[in-house]
């Protein structure tokens, strides 16, 4: 059976043939065909048991050495939600978002 996880991931980069080397890249270490629009910094992964996916980011931040990885995780799960950086190799842990609800203002109890 497994886990499936819809991922997002983000670089900072802003070259467009860059970006699109960069998921070529991860292509192929991942051994996953990633859904790229051309023209944007922004990957997709959808319902995919990428287990190996924080030894693989570390790996394509190596090669790419000045490019900051935000990965967005979404689980099978309803809570599941969490962030992970790369960058140079090293990785954050998997951090959950912190969920503020903003107080009313006083209008809208008129």
């Amino acid at each position: 059976m497994g886990y499936y996880t819809d991922f997002k991931i983000v670089t900072d980069c802003k070259d467009n043939n860059r970006n699109q080397k960069i998921v070529d890249r991860l292509s192929d270490i991942s051994g996953y065909e990633l859904d790229y629009r051309y023209g944007g910094s922004e990957v997709y992964l959808d319902s995919a048991k990428w287990y190996s996916s924080e030894n693989d980011m570390k790996t394509l931040s190596m090669e790419f050495t000045d490019i900051l990885f935000t990965v967005y995780g979404d689980g099978e799960e309803s809570d599941d939600l969490w962030v992970a950086y790369y960058k140079n190799g090293k990785g954050t842990e998997f951090m959950k978002p912190a969920i503020i609800y903003p107080l009313p203002v006083e209008d809208e109890f008129k």
